[in-house]
């Protein structure tokens, strides 16, 4: 979580806030989701079941986080140019 938190900050610093979003996929790992919504990641994908996802909404919706969203993504290519930001 460390190195995600770290490219946020520097797309944060290189780019400016509001210039990009940042998405992650937990699968099941309802720790990790908790700790994202915590340092306010903008969207989560989470696979629960309906009991737990309601419980976790209610955890995002206080942190303003969406989860499961309904759009489609932009691959960051992998061109070093790009990654290296100084």
């Amino acid at each position: 979580m460390d190195w995600l938190l770290e490219l946020t900050s520097m797309l944060n610093n290189h780019f400016g806030s509001k210039k990009f979003q940042t998405y992650v996929e937990v699968k099941k790992n309802y720790g990790l989701f908790i700790s994202l919504v915590e340092k306010k990641i903008n969207y989560l994908e989470v696979i629960a079941d309906k009991e737990i996802l309601i419980k976790l909404k209610s955890i995002a919706k206080v942190n303003k986080v969406l989860i499961n969203p309904n759009f489609s993504i932009v691959k960051l290519p992998t061109n070093k140019k790009l990654l290296s930001l100084h």
